[in-house]
Order: structure tokens, then C-alpha cells, then sequence
């Protein structure tokens, strides 16, 4: 046999019935590198029970040559593959066998296939990823024949990921974190499971221990994201955690702007927020990092807030008093031009809140003339009546400013309809 085989010959096997048939095939496939002696892979498997056997076999019989009555070393993994139907009741040995054969992508997405494997597939696939062994993404798609199956392996984890995250977010976390660029998914992770605390806690952990993870980057796509859903407290939070302070005074803003001129219980949350961020900011020594810009219009926000809640107190000359302070609107000529051109450079949420102000106002000072006028001449004296003429006058003269000052403003900025027609009826109520 040894001298036929050096011949490049390969001669025929004599039949045989014995139980031992089997084995006799075997060795003489290994002796003279065939396996065409075997009629079906049972009779092979029935020899070769464990997969590292059948490998080796598998191994044993394969030629460099280039006889086409001998398997080339290039087919092993197609006979490999072929041979997946005789291992059904065994999906883990035919899993060891793709494996064995660093037939990578396709171990994986059999695994996936299967009912009972597809959470081990994950790990093993994310595994075979961080050595090398497979690509994290899927290849892209060409006309040149392939036999990859297009294992995607980030898809697989963020899948996977989002069955727990919410429960277990830090479990999520620590998968995401293997990945190329986890940045993106942290991101989600963030926003879906809102745990802000304990995950950016964690990143901070892995950047001390010299992880190069851009937190702050994060955090700040995170806030982003969460001004889109319209979850104000949220982006506030995190677009403080990315060290965002503008940001998060510009959040601050809108929403002060937004509940401005309505009364509830979401007023109150907005004043509360605004006032424990700006406490936390100066306790953080962050204040002096703002833009001047930032501050000055938060304050103004927060002043117009008082304004408001004066006025709906019944307060009525502080209210006045507290709006003219803010230098919004005219008292005198000089002022009322001055008003004017500066109403193109205030920020857009003071801007934003500025009708509800004017209407506001001419409504507070129609109080007031009210008040002025609703007291009998006979009932007080001369000089509470000389007092109270002078209220009048002063109320008709601001009254008058105010309508001139939002006609001036109208030329060049637009403002709501009714705001004019409002602001007139309020006046003509007062002409008496």
C-alpha cells in the first residue's frame, strides 16, 4: 500500500462484513488520504464520534495536491458545512467543528439559528470579534462571489442590549463597551434607560483608569436627543454633566419663556429647577465660565417671573416698578427710543415673552386706574385727591408710552394680532 501510494496510486479496498469494517475504512482513508472509501458521513461520524476526531480525521485526508481524487485543503470547510444535517441533535459539536475549521461567521450565525444558543451567540461572536476573528460589521455588499454570511456583530449586541438595558443598565453598559465606537450606544443607553447618575458614574471610573471615553460628548448628545423628546429636566441634567453650562441656561430659558404667562404647578417646577441649578452652579464655583450674554438674559427671565407673580398678587405698583427696572419699556421720550432699538438685540426667549409683558402691563396699569378712580372725591381729603390725580396721570401717561412703544416695535418686528388691539382697548378704558 505504502509503495502504490508513493506511486500516486490508490488501490482498491477488498470488501469485508466484519464489525470491524468501519475502522478498517478508516485507516485505510488515513493510509492512502481518500475518504471516497466511505459510502455517507454516518459511517464516518460512526467512527469519528467527537468533533475533534472528525476534525482531525478531516485533517488527516486532506492533500496539497492537485488530484481531483483527493479533498484539497480548501474544501474542508464545504465538506464541514455539508455535513451540518448528521448534527441536529448535536447543534453544540457542529458549532466545535465550524469552530475547529475557523469557519468563524458561519459558527456564529448557526448558533443564532438556533432556538436554545442565540443569547451564547452574542458572546461568542462579540468575543471572536475583540480577538480579530470577525469583523464587528457585516461587509459590505459586492458582485464578487463570497461565502461570508454577513455576521454582524455590534447589531447582535445592541439587540441583545436592549432586551435588559432598562433593568440592568449597567450589565448593558459593560457589552456596549467592547464595541468599536460605543459612543453612539452609550448615548441610547443613556436617554432609554434615563440612569444618568450610576452610568456616567461608571465612564468616569473607565476614564480615570485611562479609557479614552469622551463623556462629556455623551452627555452631550444625550441632552440633545432629550430636547428633542421635549424632556427639558432631563437635557438640563445632562447637559450639565457634559459641563455645558450655556446649554443649560438656554434649556432654562426656553423653559421659563414657556410657562411665563400661565399659572400651575408646572410654573412652580420650572422656578424650582432654575433656582437649584443656579445654586448648584455658584456652590460649583461654574459661574464664572457663562457667556455675560447667558446670564443677563436668565436674570431677566427671572426678574420678568417675579413681574408676573406681582401682578397676579394684586401687587400692582411693585409690578410696575419691578418692569421698568428691568429697562423693557419706556417711561419717558429719551427711554422710548432707546426701548425701541434694543428690542432687535434682546434674546429670543425674552423676545418670545415680551407680548404676554405688554399685555400684561397695560392690564396692570388699567388696574390701577381703576383703583385711582374708584374712591368718592367727598370721602377723602384735598390731599389724598391731589395724590390720586397724580396716580392717574401717571398711569395715562405709561399707558400711552406703552401703546406708542408697541406700534414703534411693530414697524420692524412681528408680534401676535391681538396684541394692538388688546393693548388699545385698555387704553380707550382709561381715557375717561
Amino acid at each position: 500500500w505504502v509503495e502504490e501510494r508513493r506511486n500516486g496510486r490508490v488501490p482498491p479496498l477488498a470488501e469485508s462484513r466484519g464489525k470491524s469494517e468501519p475502522y478498517r475504512k478508516a485507516v485505510y482513508a488515513v493510509l492512502f488520504v481518500t475518504d471516497k472509501v466511505f459510502k455517507d458521513e454516518s459511517e464516518k461520524t460512526a467512527v469519528f464520534s467527537t468533533s475533534q476526531d472528525y476534525i482531525w480525521f478531516r485533517l488527516l485526508v486532506v492533500s496539497a495536491d492537485v488530484s481531483p481524487d483527493l479533498l484539497l485543503l480548501q474544501d474542508l470547510a464545504t465538506v464541514v458545512r455539508g455535513a451540518s444535517e448528521n448534527f441536529v441533535a448535536a447543534p453544540v459539536t457542529f458549532f466545535q467543528l465550524l469552530l475547529l475549521t475557523q469557519q468563524f461567521e458561519f459558527a456564529v450565525s448557526y448558533l443564532v439559528a438556533t432556538d436554545e444558543y442565540k443569547v451564547e451567540a452574542v458572546n461568542f461572536g462579540l468575543v471572536l470579534a475583540v480577538y480579530g476573528l470577525l469583523p464587528f460589521a457585516a461587509p459590505l455588499k459586492s458582485d464578487a462571489p463570497s461565502v461570508s454570511v454577513g455576521v454582524d456583530v455590534v447589531r447582535m449586541v445592541v439587540r441583545y442590549t436592549r432586551l435588559f438595558a432598562k433593568t440592568a443598565p449597567a450589565s448593558a453598559l459593560s457589552y456596549l463597551l467592547w464595541l468599536p465606537r460605543p459612543e453612539p450606544e452609550i448615548t441610547r443607553l443613556l436617554v432609554e434607560t434615563r440612569e444618568y447618575d450610576s452610568i456616567v458614574e461608571q465612564l468616569d471610573l473607565l476614564v480615570a483608569r485611562g479609557r479614552p471615553i469622551d463623556v462629556a460628548k455623551i452627555c452631550a448628545d444625550a441632552a440633545v436627543d432629550c430636547e428633542a423628546r421635549l424632556q427639558y429636566t432631563d437635557a438640563i441634567s445632562l447637559f450639565y454633566k457634559a459641563r455645558a453650562y450655556d446649554r443649560v441656561f438656554a434649556v432654562l430659558a426656553l423653559r421659563i419663556a414657556k410657562v411665563m404667562a400661565v399659572e400651575g404647578p408646572e410654573r412652580q417646577e420650572v422656578r424650582d429647577i432654575a433656582a437649584a441649578v443656579a445654586e448648584r452652579l455658584v456652590e460649583d464655583e461654574k459661574v464664572d465660565v457663562l457667556q455675560p450674554e447667558t446670564v443677563r438674559t436668565f436674570n431677566t427671565l427671572q426678574r420678568l417671573l417675579d413681574f408676573f407673580d406681582l401682578a397676579r398678587a394684586g401687587e400692582l405698583e411693585e409690578a410696575v416698578n419691578e418692569l421698568e427696572a428691568l429697562g423693557l419699556v419706556p417711561i419717558d421720550d429719551d427711554s422710548l427710543h432707546l426701548c425701541v432699538r434694543e428690542f432687535g438685540s434682546l434674546a429670543a426667549p425674552v423676545k418670545a415673552v415680551m407680548p404676554d409683558v405688554f399685555l400684561t402691563h397695560m392690564a396692570v396699569l388699567s388696574r390701577l386706574y381703576a383703583k385711582a378712580r374708584s374712591v368718592s372725591a367727598r370721602s377723602v381729603g384735598a390731599v389724598y385727591n391731589a395724590g390720586r390725580a397724580e396716580l392717574v396721570r401717571f398711569v395715562k401717561d405709561r399707558a400711552t408710552r406703552l401703546s406708542t412703544f408697541v406700534s414703534l416695535v411693530q414697524r420692524e418686528h412681528r408680534l401676535p394680532g391681538e396684541v394692538n388691539a388688546k393693548l388699545l382697548e385698555l387704553e380707550v378704558s382709561m381715557s375717561g
